[in-house]
């Protein structure tokens, strides 16, 4: 499921509190057409122009900002566990399986 559709379906938008900054990437443009939360996502450039040396320097900051946490999402998703179809039916499985793989993801960066 892409992002911005998946986020609309977890009605995430409507518990974020106000004076929270939500940091993205630009899967999720039109976020702010849906929410009223303070958003800050990079600029994608329009068909046949280029950015111009401004908005690369602000890219790549909030990219520098934002690749930590990019990094943990692909650090707990290589325990395979959070990626994989799961199948068990016991209730709250899946989610000590997160905890697990978040908790071995802290061991590594700590």
């Amino acid at each position: 499921m892409h992002d911005k559709k998946q986020f609309d379906k977890s009605g995430l938008g409507d518990v974020i509190p106000k004076n929270v900054t939500v940091w993205t990437d630009t899967g999720y443009q039109g976020l702010c057409n849906n929410f009223d939360l303070d958003h800050i996502q990079p600029k994608k450039r329009k068909k046949g122009t280029s950015l111009t040396d401004e908005e690369k320097s602000n890219n790549r900051t909030i990219s520098s900002i934002r690749i930590k946490s990019e990094q943990a999402i692909g650090g707990i998703k290589r325990m395979n566990s959070t990626t994989a179809v799961y199948r068990n039916k016991i209730a709250g499985t899946d989610d000590k399986l997160m905890l697990v793989s978040a908790g071995i993801w802290n061991l590594l960066i700590a």
